[in-house]
């Protein structure tokens, strides 16, 4: 689709791009922890002052040909508390992140985040625990745990289900129907009921103001 086809789309079925820019606004001072190839701030980089921060270099590498971010840090994420001074960014999203720690260093490393953060942080992860192996070779790409709507919560982030009904989907958010066209369909048909039903959805989208 193209862009402006696209953007109109996915507000309609209220798809993940849509909701995250939503949860980004107004802030444009931004820090992606674990950013990856390709991060999905990269539908509206181009009004952000965003940082790229990522362990795998091959993966920063592919972003900044990408242009997806204006600065980019190699860092391994497990420190970034370390080099990166408390309240240095407006907000900090991590997507698609804190499964990949066991479930206490995932919940120190989100404390960390809060603490690197001005104003806001953003998460992004499976609903529940949802097995992963180490994706084109990268280790950093292992689940070693899950979260859901209620740990998230007591946390005090408010929280959305995103990606339509949980059953719909599997490994790397795959359609379990064969035909990918058809399955995305249904998916998208589905989230403007999983969106206030997270319990439901195959993916949390969460927001916490500092």
């Amino acid at each position: 689709m193209k862009p402006l086809l696209s953007r109109c789309y996915f507000k309609m079925v209220g798809a993940f791009p849509y909701e995250l820019e939503k949860a980004v606004h107004p802030f444009t001072q931004v820090l992606d922890v674990g950013c990856g190839t390709q991060s999905p701030l990269h539908y509206f980089s181009d009004r952000l002052e965003a940082t790229g921060v990522d362990g795998y270099a091959p993966a920063l590498e592919e972003s900044r040909e990408r242009r997806i971010h204006k600065n980019y840090l190699n860092l391994d994420l497990r420190k970034i508390g370390e080099s990166i001074p408390k309240n240095s960014y407006d907000c900090v999203v991590c997507l698609d992140v804190i499964e990949h720690f066991e479930k206490e260093p995932s919940r120190e490393f989100i404390r960390t985040m809060e603490d690197v953060a001005k104003k806001r942080v953003i998460l992004f992860t499976p609903n529940g625990f949802l097995p992963q192996g180490a994706l084109g070779g990268n280790e950093f790409q292992i689940h070693r745990c899950g979260w859901d709507t209620n740990e998230l919560e007591k946390l005090g982030y408010s929280v959305i289900g995103m990606y339509g009904l949980k059953n719909l989907r599997g490994e790397e958010a795959s359609f379990r129907i064969k035909v990918p066209v058809l399955g995305r369909l249904i998916s998208d048909f589905t989230q403007p009921y999983v969106r206030n039903r997270p319990q439901k959805a195959f993916a949390l989208l969460a927001a916490k103001n500092l």
